[in-house]
């Protein structure tokens, strides 16, 4: 066997060698990612539920820990494991009716010269009318507060009913 043809088979045998390594390489890292993936996925799953348990919270922060390049920073772990991260809850403010924008209710017996009996009729019925779009306007902003005391508290949302 020629001195080049000694040399062709170690260059193969070689390049081979090398090829094989680099492919266990890549598999082992690709295996490695697709656990990773999975104890992330675990780990958040487990932080996003409220009821999991000081224990698994910990944990969960430790392997995020460990997989993610960037570190939390220990008041972000401190919050994680203790559950205070979450959804932000959305706060409702109360309604408050201006004053300015109420509609004033007509005053159908400004400037009238006799109290006759068309004209009291006329001044009881827009009575009527502005008062009972005042109770349905005061009703709704009750019905709303109730509401959204109701939500700011973290309650239910069962139906909620006005109270006079």
């Amino acid at each position: 066997m020629a001195v080049s043809e000694t040399w062709a088979i170690v260059t193969v045998a070689a390049i081979g060698a090398v090829a094989s390594v680099a492919a266990g390489a890549i598999g082992y890292q690709s295996g490695s990612n697709a656990v990773d993936k999975d104890y992330v996925e675990m780990a958040t799953t487990i932080l996003s539920k409220k009821e999991s348990s000081p224990e698994l919270r910990r944990w969960s922060v430790a392997v995020l820990g460990k997989l993610s390049p960037v570190p939390f920073g220990e008041k972000l772990e401190t919050q994680l494991s203790q559950g205070g991260l979450g959804p932000t809850p959305t706060i409702y403010a109360r309604i408050e009716i201006p004053h300015q924008i109420l509609e004033r209710c007509p005053d159908v017996m400004k400037g009238a010269k006799a109290y006759t009996e068309p004209l009291l009729l006329k001044a009881a019925k827009e009575y009527e009318i502005c008062r009972a779009k005042h109770d349905v306007l005061n009703d709704w902003v009750a019905q709303m507060n109730a509401l959204y005391d109701k939500v700011n508290r973290g309650e239910s949302l069962a139906p909620v009913t006005a109270t006079k």
